[in-house]
């Protein structure tokens, strides 16, 4: 028996119509079965009882076995000491709490309609990854709209929970932590995480002072990545005895090897030469980036913000002495629209919760529905399925949905799930 069935089955109240009785003879009546608990501690808060001709107000907490709750600690943590009722599907043994008393349990298994476990676990097991999949054109697309909502902020949630930790231990640097989640997203899917390495070796408060030098900064930048090791040309040879002056000068270290970033089977464009090149011009084009983000009102300001027109060396050159054939274009909307989502959304939704200011949480929803919906393996799933895809807040509800809930099961902690199972016979 799942855990998101039993949770399923308490919230809705999913019982046979008959007087309930806990383990100990007991009455119980439910007024409220509480709200659902995504933090720590009990599975309910604020549920409302009555045991025999007493009143209850608190914490619920829910498990397969009684015995759970010895196997999860719970009789150690203060957080549930609060709780008025163990709702369990068997009750295998009595729990006693801190102060001696037993903890009210109430077995589900004697008051559950087998039907409904039946129809569950027929949905469930479903050889499909989006278990909804026949139903949905029976969905009321309120429903589904509802579920692309609270997916978005959900995955906005969890797309922030990084960067907050980040600004956090920064003592609310947030041009810093700007810059470390521009440079990881930099990277792309093949080189982010040795841009994320990178960033964290670049003294950010040094490319802050040269912000208005931007050849030292190129020196810094390159020379802590590990790439002017070889001065293969006049242009390599000046970055590399300007950034052996500011090692020398700051003491700079550690710093990183080229064996740390990948360039087979790219594109000259998607080297990580290039891409520095691009991420160093567009930073650097404003005394004050992370303003100008977080200022800017509508798609068009945050794209311009994304352009960089890269130097003249890094539009004639993939590599250091290695000359492209045709002159390289500047980064293409396409990419500007993978660090809007990657970056620019998740950036301000951590801001918003930083200082406590919705308003940033919905420009980050703004900029998702102004770009175009991205094109993968899951969007395509959904799309086949007949639901509209048409923009990139919906593509990433729907890929929070399929990577958090339908390949994990969690359908009954999706409303679409519920509405299905609701409407069963």
């Amino acid at each position: 028996m799942d855990e998101y069935f039993l949770h399923y089955l308490w919230k809705f109240q999913k019982f046979e119509q008959k007087p309930f009785q806990l383990t100990d003879g007991s009455m119980l009546q439910v007024f409220h079965p509480g709200h659902s608990n995504q933090n720590a501690g009990p599975d309910f808060l604020e549920a409302k009882i009555r045991i025999d001709d007493i009143e209850w107000a608190g914490a619920v907490e829910i498990h397969h076995k009684a015995s759970d709750w010895i196997h999860h600690n719970h009789q150690s943590d203060k957080k549930y000491d609060a709780v008025i009722l163990h709702v369990v599907w068997i009750a295998d043994k009595e729990i006693q709490l801190p102060d001696g008393t037993i903890l009210p349990t109430f077995q589900m298994a004697d008051y559950q309609n087998g039907s409904l476990e039946a129809d569950y676990r027929k949905y469930i097991n479903q050889p499909v990854n989006i278990k909804c999949a026949s139903f949905l054109h029976r969905i009321d697309p309120l429903t589904i709209t509802n579920m692309l909502d609270q997916a978005l902020v959900e995955r906005l949630s969890q797309k922030s929970d990084k960067i907050l930790a980040l600004a956090r231990s920064t003592n609310g640097n947030w041009e810093k932590v700007t810059f470390s989640v521009l440079a990881e997203n930099f990277g792309f899917s093949v080189n982010n995480i040795a841009f994320e390495s990178w960033a964290k070796t670049v003294d950010f408060s040094l490319l802050h002072r040269y912000s208005d030098q931007k050849e030292r900064c190129f020196a810094l930048a390159f020379g802590q990545a590990g790439f002017l090791n070889e001065a293969p040309d006049d242009y390599a040879v000046k970055l590399k005895e300007e950034y052996l002056h500011l090692k020398n000068k700051h003491q700079l270290s550690p710093m990183m090897e080229r064996h740390h970033w990948k360039f087979s089977r790219l594109r000259p464009a998607n080297f990580p030469t290039v891409r520095m090149a691009e991420l160093l011009s567009m930073y650097l084009k404003k005394q004050s980036f992370f303003s100008s983000l977080i200022n800017a009102t509508d798609i068009k300001e945050v794209n311009q913000l994304l352009k960089a027109d890269l130097p003249e060396y890094w539009k004639n050159h993939y590599d250091f002495g290695m000359k492209l054939q045709k002159r390289t274009n500047n980064l293409g909307q396409a990419s500007i629209d993978i660090l809007i989502i990657n970056t620019v959304a998740p950036l301000l939704a951590a801001y918003s919760r930083y200082i406590d200011d919705q308003a940033f949480m919905d420009r980050a929803i703004l900029f998702l529905n102004a770009i175009s919906a991205e094109e993968n393996k899951i969007t395509r799933e959904w799309s086949d399925l007949g639901l509209s895809i048409n923009n990139a807040a919906d593509s990433q509800a729907l890929i929070q949905r399929y990577k958090n809930y339908c390949i994990k099961k969690r359908c009954l902690n999706c409303n679409i799930g519920i509405a299905i199972l609701h409407s069963r016979p």
